[in-house]
């Protein structure tokens, strides 16, 4: 993806029943490891760095895949900016950076080398502890009845 909060999203694996796990998931020639792990069934997410989260998810009859760009305050790429990333930012507060090297998952948006008010804002400018998926889009079916609705309120004032 290359806007920040949308990603790509594959059905690799489609089948009437899943059982086990694989032992490596590579994507582009590296193997993915799992950074964060995201349910019982052997799911997880990785960083791969600059805010980008591969997940790799187990359901009963498919396997998935995700390529996340992550808005920035978002330092687990699980699609929302809540108390955990905020958490994550605050244990990891250094203005100065002078106990890191920081990546984005210990919140360093910005990726200058430190934790300060600049990735905090960042964070705060995205705060939604909902999702940031994608914003709900009217059926067509209700713009015409409001429509219909605004011409009859229009024709009964006149």
């Amino acid at each position: 993806p290359a806007v920040r909060g949308t990603s790509d999203d594959f059905v690799l694996i489609n089948a009437g029943a899943r059982s086990g796990n694989f032992n490596t998931v590579q994507y582009d020639g590296s193997a993915l490891t799992a950074d964060f792990t995201t349910d019982g069934n052997g799911s997880f997410r990785h960083h791969a760095g600059g805010g980008l989260f591969r997940s790799v998810t187990y359901t009963a009859t498919t396997v998935q895949l995700q390529n996340l760009l992550a808005r920035a305050g978002d330092t687990d790429g699980d699609e929302d900016v809540d108390l955990s990333d905020y958490n994550r930012l605050a244990t990891n507060f250094d203005p100065v950076g002078t106990l890191g090297p920081y990546g984005w998952s210990d919140g360093n948006f910005d990726e200058d080398g430190d934790i300060d008010l600049a990735d905090y804002n960042a964070l705060a400018g995205n705060f939604a502890p909902a999702g940031y998926g994608a914003a709900a889009v009217p059926e067509p079916a209700s713009v015409c009845l409001l429509l219909a609705a605004l011409l009859v309120l229009a024709r009964v004032r006149f």
